[in-house]
C-alpha cells in the first residue's frame, strides 16, 4: 500500500478533520456522465473547494485514470502505480486489470511504485474520490517527460485499451496553472491555457505554455490526458472555476493558478 505521503500538510491528517472538510465542499449538484476533467493539486485550503466542485459533478465511473506531472523528474516517463492508495477515509484499490492492459499494450508506460512515492499531485485527489466514489478504483499515472511522440503515441494507446475495456473511466488531468507572478499577469497566462485546455487542443496548449512562459506544472499530463480524450470522442468543455491562491491569502504579488474544467 502506498501511504498517504502528504496528509497533514496537504490536506487534513485526521479522518474527523477531511470528512469535514469533504462535507463543506462536496456539493448537492446533478450528477454528469463526464469523460474526462481538469483539478488543481494545491493545498486543500488554497484549491480544494474548486477540486469539490469537480468532482460533486461527476456521476461515479468503475475507475478514475489520474494522470499528472512528477514534480521532481529524477526518472524520465510515464509511470503507473498498481498497489492501493492509503488516506485518512480508507485505502484506494487499484484497476489492476486496466493496469496490466497497459502495461502489456503500451510500450512507453512503465510500472513504477517509486516514482509515485512522494508526489502529491495524483494523492490528493485520491481522498476525493473516496469520498464522492467509494466503490470506484484508481489508475495514477506520473508523467515526466517531454517528449511530444511519446506522450502523444502513449495517448492514443491508452484510448485503445479503455475502449477494448468495457468500463466506465474517467480521465482526471491534475495540474495547477501559472506560477509565482503577480494576480494580472497569472490570469492572463492562464486564461489562454484555458482556452487551449477547453479546445482539447493539445499541441496549441504545449505552444503558448512555451511562448508565453506559462509555468504550468501539468503541462505534460494534460498533453497525454487531453490526446486521451480526444481519442475517446471528447467534443464538449465546461469550465466550472477560475481563481488563484490571492483569492484566499489576499496576497495578489506572487499567486498561483488554479481551475477545474469537465469534458463530455
Amino acid at each position: 500500500m502506498r501511504p498517504a505521503y502528504v496528509s497533514g500538510y496537504f490536506y487534513p491528517l485526521r479522518e474527523s478533520d477531511l470528512l469535514k472538510f469533504m462535507s463543506e465542499v462536496i456539493l448537492d449538484v446533478p450528477k454528469r456522465k463526464v469523460k474526462g476533467a481538469v483539478v488543481p493539486h494545491a493545498g486543500y485550503n488554497f484549491s480544494g473547494s474548486i477540486a469539490g466542485k469537480v468532482y460533486s459533478s461527476i456521476e461515479c465511473p468503475d475507475t478514475f485514470l489520474l494522470v499528472g506531472p512528477k514534480h521532481s523528474m529524477e526518472s524520465d516517463g510515464i509511470f503507473l502505480s498498481q498497489t492501493s492508495w492509503a488516506t485518512p477515509l480508507g485505502e484506494v484499490m487499484p484497476d489492476r486489470d486496466l493496469g496490466e492492459s497497459l502495461l502489456h499494450h503500451c510500450e512507453f508506460i512503465h510500472l513504477n511504485e517509486r516514482v509515485h512515492a512522494n508526489e502529491h499531485s495524483l494523492e490528493v485527489q485520491v481522498p476525493f474520490i473516496k469520498y464522492v466514489c467509494p466503490k470506484a478504483k484508481i489508475l495514477p499515472i506520473a508523467v515526466s517527460t517531454t517528449s511530444e511522440g511519446i506522450l502523444s503515441s502513449t495517448g492514443k494507446c491508452i484510448a485503445s485499451v479503455l475502449k477494448e475495456s468495457n468500463k466506465s473511466v474517467v480521465v482526471v488531468m491534475s495540474s495547477d496553472l501559472n506560477h509565482h507572478e503577480p494576480q494580472e499577469i497569472t490570469m492572463e497566462k492562464d486564461e489562454k491555457v484555458i482556452k487551449n485546455l477547453m479546445s482539447l487542443d493539445s499541441r496549441g496548449l504545449l505552444r503558448t505554455v512555451y511562448e508565453e512562459d506559462v509555468s504550468m506544472c501539468g503541462a505534460w499530463s494534460c498533453f497525454l490526458g487531453l490526446t486521451i480524450l480526444k481519442e475517446l470522442g471528447a467534443t464538449k468543455a465546461e469550465l466550472l472555476e477560475h481563481r488563484t491562491s490571492g483569492d484566499v491569502n489576499m496576497d495578489y504579488t506572487q499567486v498561483v493558478g488554479y481551475t477545474g474544467i469537465l469534458f463530455e
